[in-house]
């Protein structure tokens, strides 16, 4: 009996053969994945704590899990981060991968985060060309936390409030502070001053979660005044200037230069004032560059707050940045439209680039919004004159003799 010819050939049968034990290889490695998350699941347990690093810097990292979902200080995070794998040629969805980054120890809690640390030197393999090297590990916000070990379960704090800045004395060489608990402080000891620096967002939900304080100076307490509750302190190691209003604290961990606070509404207005008050002090002192990084964060939070477009377009004129001046000129005039100075500080910004109709429509607002300035004439006076328009001129400068006889 004669057979009838498939028609496979012999490499027909190698490419089904070759496309098959793809496919097991693929089906194994997805069960590997599967198999290696069960186990984790089972090890762990199924009421372990998971989190995310929502904020990272050096070996210390802020996880969104804290004393509410039972973590206390002394418990141990294992981090990682999940790699979405897709088949190079195809393009398929093989699934995750957990990189295993490093284990870290929680040393502060609050409601709903927790500040961990992990050891420092923390290394992870990279294999490159045919050698294997080490490179510093690097936590970034998104990584994942699973908690591998619970102790105490209890919320505690390495930071003991102490009181808060009220005077900088000359050249910035001592502060006095008022004292929250007169009790808690005593002569000699090392306090530390700190800024709060920014708002920390939860990177999914956007949930502004912590209020990130930085340490700026250490200072020495050279005397108590028990009957006012407040304290002179020496300074003894500054970071940057101190402002009014600064919070001094006392650290059970030198070594810890940033830590978290609970937001509340007044966590924004603390960041905006302390900014504000430094913009202005640099800006009497010309160091407009410094008024412009102070400001820009004012406005990344709140650009309407005082006269931060304002201080902003002005600094960047006086730098001569005419195009950002302009913009941020056209932003406080649409934001205060009644605001005589901003008109004025554009009108001179116009007369410094000769833009002189610019400069004449400026002044034109600015004599409705102080009708009885004969200043303001004198100066359209002089405009329309350099314009070649001498009748104008003339009649400026006549409105600028009546208001200055009716002023007398």
């Amino acid at each position: 009996m004669v057979r009838a010819n498939s028609g496979r050939t012999s490499e027909d049968k190698m490419e089904i053969h070759l496309s098959t034990k793809e496919d097991i290889i693929k089906i194994c490695f997805k069960l590997f994945i599967l198999l290696s998350g069960m186990v984790n699941f089972w090890a762990c347990g199924s009421s372990v704590q998971r989190g995310i690093v929502i904020w990272s810097e050096g070996e210390q990292i802020l996880l969104d899990i804290g004393s509410d979902n039972g973590i206390g200080v002394g418990d141990k995070a294992s981090i990682h981060r999940e790699i979405q794998l897709t088949h190079p040629a195809s393009g398929e969805d093989l699934g995750m991968l957990k990189e295993e980054l490093t284990v870290a120890s929680i040393i502060a809690v609050r409601k709903n985060t927790a500040t961990a640390k992990f050891a420092g030197g923390a290394r992870r393999p990279v294999l490159v060309g045919d050698a294997l090297h080490r490179v510093p590990l690097t936590i970034q916000p998104g990584d994942k936390a699973v908690i591998t070990e619970q102790k105490s379960g209890q919320p505690t704090n390495f930071v003991t409030e102490i009181g808060s800045v009220t005077l900088v004395g000359p050249q910035s060489q001592s502060i006095e502070i008022t004292l929250q608990n007169p009790s808690k402080i005593f002569l000699a000891p090392t306090l530390t001053v700190a800024m709060p620096e920014s708002i920390i967002q939860h990177p999914v939900s956007g949930a502004k979660i912590a209020l990130l304080m930085r340490k700026i100076a250490d200072v020495e307490v050279v005397a108590v005044d028990s009957a006012s509750n407040t304290a002179s302190c020496r300074i003894t190691e500054s970071k940057g200037s101190l402002e009014i209003g600064d919070a001094v604290v006392k650290l059970s961990d030198p070594s810890i230069s940033a830590w978290f606070q609970e937001t509340d509404e007044f966590s924004e207005e603390m960041i905006l004032k302390r900014a504000y008050r430094q913009a202005l002090r640099h800006y009497e002192a010309a160091e407009y560059w410094q008024v412009i990084k102070n400001l820009q964060t004012i406005e990344t939070l709140k650009e309407d707050f005082e006269d931060t477009l304002y201080l902003l377009a002005a600094s960047y004129k006086h730098l001569g940045i005419y195009d950002k001046a302009q913009n941020y000129f056209q932003r406080a005039v649409c934001q205060q439209p009644e605001d005589a100075k901003i008109w004025l500080e554009l009108a001179y910004m116009y007369l410094d680039q000769n833009r002189l109709k610019e400069a004449a429509e400026a002044y034109q607002h600015l004599t409705k919004l102080l009708p009885d300035d004969y200043r303001l004439w004198i100066d359209l006076s002089e405009i329309h004159s350099r314009m070649g328009d001498q009748a104008k001129s003339n009649a400026a400068y006549q409105k600028a003799a009546q208001l200055e006889f009716e002023n007398e």
